[in-house]
């Protein structure tokens, strides 16, 4: 955790006392003190939840399983969402008491509850900022555990009910999405596509609110992170694992390269991005070994990792008051 924009670091896994290999940070955008952690698939739980800004850690009710993603209501502090690698129950699982337990909502038709059907992987979860009863969640099926499908579901009743909107052919999954701040029709779901040859990372954007999707970008490897400006919202970076960042001023239709690789600049880059709520045009971006931010959208950027530098950040995220930083890697 840095509470100076990255210069300085300390320790934030109080509590956290087994193997944990964190995916996803989720702040409470009300509540800067609390925050989550999904890590994956460890001995037990794979989530983790905190109360005082990072201090101290407990394991939430209703975690049995790897958790891949989690996402808070931006009106409501007690709704939170989990994703789930799950083969016998619910993929997605629904908070009501702002985390201390969950319940499933969300259970694909794959899967059984003696575990033979498959599985599937929740990956990214999104909230709507503009109409938040609406949540959508990413990642993969994988029918009699063969190869896998990306999907994207949909929920426009607080996940009381769910629906299909969006898939690929098998070797494909999605890892990020992002919805538009002001208009809630308007949905990027990012991933990797390998089903046709050699695999490619890929965003599809929806404008009709999920109902259907147009390929947008295609990148060299799997798109890791999606960002929008909440004051521009036709401003949107894509970080992917080549470690190119890719930024569009218009929504989505032409990009440009905001960051090319270590290849190509000879400097880092990384594949995770996080933009301050406060001042969209300063966004971070972590790598193997380096985080660093830029002030102009891009246009600059410096490393801000000299302060006990995280070896290999999996999840990097900024709180939406006083711009703390997170960021998290094997521990």
């Amino acid at each position: 955790k840095s509470t100076n924009g990255g210069v300085d670091w300390t320790g934030a896994d109080d509590g956290i006392e087994t193997l944990v290999i964190p995916v996803d940070i989720a702040v409470d955008p009300q509540n800067v003190d609390k925050l989550f952690v999904a890590a994956g698939c460890q001995p037990r739980n794979g989530g983790w939840m905190s109360a005082d800004g990072g201090d101290i850690w407990t394991e939430p009710g209703g975690m049995e399983a790897c958790m891949g993603a989690f996402a808070v209501s931006p009106q409501d502090s007690n709704t939170v969402y989990a994703g789930a690698y799950a083969c016998s129950r619910g993929a997605v699982r629904r908070s009501e008491d702002g985390g201390l337990s969950f319940d499933p909502v969300y259970t694909a038709t794959l899967i059984h509850p003696d575990c033979i059907g498959g599985d599937e992987s929740i990956n990214a979860l999104a909230i709507a900022p503009s109409a938040p009863r609406t949540v959508y969640a990413g990642g993969n099926d994988r029918p009699g555990f063969q190869d896998r499908n990306a999907v994207v579901v949909r929920s426009l009743d607080d996940g009381t009910s769910w629906t299909e909107v969006f898939t690929l052919p098998a070797r494909s999954r999605v890892e990020a999405l992002a919805i538009n701040p002001a208009d809630d029709d308007v949905v990027y779901a990012g991933g990797e596509d390998c089903h046709a040859g050699p695999c490619e990372g890929v965003v599809y954007r929806s404008t009709d609110g999920g109902d259907s999707w147009s390929l947008t970008l295609v990148t060299t490897k799997t798109v890791r992170s999606i960002v929008i400006d909440l004051w521009s919202p036709d401003v949107v970076y894509v970080a992917d694992d080549g470690y190119w960042v890719l930024k569009s001023t218009d929504g989505g239709d032409s990009w440009i390269v905001a960051r090319p690789p270590y290849h190509v600049h000879h400097e880092p880059s990384g594949n995770l991005l996080a933009i301050d709520p406060n001042v969209p045009s300063h966004v971070y971006l972590g790598g193997f070994g380096y985080i660093a931010e830029t002030p102009d959208g891009g246009q600059s950027w410096s490393g801000i990792d000299q302060g006990a530098p995280p070896r290999d950040p999996n999840a990097l995220a900024v709180d939406h008051g006083t711009c703390l930083l997170y960021t998290s890697d094997a521990a």
